[in-house]
């Protein structure tokens, strides 16, 4: 199951071939249900995409939401969590895996927190959901500098 806060009219991106044809940078990372690992995940995204030579602006958008989306992995799925982080192009998206599955329309989005701020960075966001549990991810409009 895949749901995602696109705005109308826009294409809703999954685990889709076309991404998968345009990555040219890939890494993940794995942590502990812990209150630190979201701290960890977000010096871990920033230190890749710096060597992959992102802009520090970029880097901001990535970090806050990664940051959020291990957060909620910790917090509310009380989960350990992997990180997929892709490189296309022209976008890069974070993927954030916890092992409690939900409906994706019990997900809350509130302005200013949490996914709030991830919608508000993202230019498309979505939940996989599958029997090992899910998966929140987030794509940045962002040039691949190298």
């Amino acid at each position: 199951m895949t749901a995602s806060a696109a705005p109308p009219g826009s294409e809703v991106r999954s685990n889709d071939p076309e991404f998968e044809l345009d990555v040219v940078a890939s890494v993940s990372a794995e942590y502990p249900a812990h209150v630190g690992s979201p701290r960890a995940a977000r010096h871990f995204v920033s230190d890749e995409m710096r060597k992959w030579g992102f802009s520090r602006e970029v880097r901001d958008e990535a970090e806050l939401v990664v940051t959020e989306l291990a957060a909620n992995a910790v917090l509310h799925a009380k989960s350990e969590f992997s990180i997929l982080l892709r490189a296309a192009s022209e976008v890069v998206r974070i993927a954030v895996h916890d092992t409690m599955p939900v409906d994706p329309a019990l997900l809350v989005v509130r302005p200013g927190r949490g996914l709030g701020l991830v919608s508000g960075l993202a230019r498309d966001w979505g939940v996989d959901v599958t029997a090992a549990g899910k998966t929140v991810w987030a794509e940045i409009d962002a040039t691949y500098p190298g």
